[in-house]
């Protein structure tokens, strides 16, 4: 198994068809039904000038398709790596994955 995000796995020996996606086609929003694990639709944020417009439209995105109602299984899913505070700016950084030293049992 293989995250990105530390939230969605796929199979390390698959084909992950959204990741591959997002690589290559830039930053996207992804609306997901994750009672069925169903991407809804994908929505590209390439024609935004500014992360204020970004989180302008995920607000609208998030209205429309009622993903804060409390029984919604939908969920708007970001592409762009995290923001954190560094040095008193936000900034992206992707995340990592820690990996112990050895598994528990294993020799």
């Amino acid at each position: 198994m293989v995250t990105w995000d530390r939230r969605n796995w796929s199979l390390a020996n698959g084909i992950d068809v959204s990741r591959l996606a997002e690589m290559a086609g830039g930053r996207v929003l992804t609306l997901i039904d994750t009672l069925s694990d169903y991407v809804v639709r994908r929505f590209t944020v390439a024609h935004l000038a500014s992360e204020e417009e970004v989180e302008a439209y995920k607000l609208d995105l998030r209205a429309q398709y009622r993903v804060d109602e409390p029984d919604s299984a939908l969920e708007l899913r970001d592409s762009a790596p995290p923001r954190v505070r560094r040095g008193g700016k936000m900034q992206r950084v992707a995340a990592t994955m820690r990996l112990p030293a050895a598994l528990p049992g294993a020799a």
